[in-house]
C-alpha cells in the first residue's frame, strides 16, 4: 500500500502550514497519492478528474488552503528524498526497497475496496488459454494467499483476494 512517511515527524497532525509535501511523479501513482492527502484531509481535490494534478493543486488556495509544496520526485527517489521534505507519499514497493516498512508510515493507503491491484494480464494466444487460466486459479488459492502473508508478515505486500 501507498503511506505517507517522515524522516521529521512522528504524527501527521504534527504537519505545518507551508509543508513540502513529496509526490511521485507518474501520473497513475500521483493520482493515488493525492487522494491519500485528500483522504486525511491535507488538500482538496477538485471535481474534474482532469484537474486532478499537482500542477493544478499546488497553485490553489481553494485545493491547497494550507499553502503545502508538492515537489514532484521519481518514484525510485523518493525514500531519498525525506531528508528534504516533511512528509512524502511513497508506493508500498519503493518504500521497502528504501528499506522502510508500513509500521513507519504516518498513515497508510488502506487496502480495503482499492483497485490499485497487481493483476494478471496477457496476450490472447489460443494455444495458452488453458495454461493462463491454470496460473490463474494458482495464483489466487489459499497456498499463495499463506504464502505472501508469510513471506510479508510485515504487510509491505497483501494479497488482494
Amino acid at each position: 500500500p501507498l503511506g505517507i512517511y517522515s524522516e521529521k515527524l512522528k504524527d501527521i497532525k504534527d504537519l505545518k502550514d507551508g509543508a513540502k509535501i513529496g509526490i511521485i511523479n507518474d501520473p497513475t501513482n500521483q493520482a493515488r497519492a493525492l487522494n491519500l492527502l485528500a483522504d486525511n484531509g491535507l488538500i482538496k481535490l477538485p471535481k474534474d478528474e482532469k484537474q486532478q494534478k499537482v500542477s493544478v493543486i499546488a497553485k490553489s488556495k481553494e485545493y491547497n488552503p494550507r499553502g503545502f509544496e508538492l515537489p514532484e520526485v521519481e518514484g525510485p527517489q523518493l525514500v531519498r528524498a525525506l531528508a528534504d521534505v516533511d512528509i512524502a507519499v511513497i508506493n508500498g514497493n519503493f518504500a521497502q526497497l528504501g528499506g522502510k516498512e508500513p509500521a513507519d508510515a504516518l498513515i497508510l493507503e488502506s487496502t480495503e475496496n482499492n483497485p490499485s491491484l497487481n493483476i494478471l494480464v496477457w496476450k490472447k494466444d489460443s494455444e495458452k488459454v488453458e495454461a493462463i487460466k491454470k496460473l490463474d486459479t494458482l495464483l489466487h488459492s489459499p497456498e499463495v494467499k499463506a504464502f505472501i502473508e508469510k513471506t510479508w508478515p510485515n504487510k509491505a505486500v497483501l494479497p488482494g483476494f
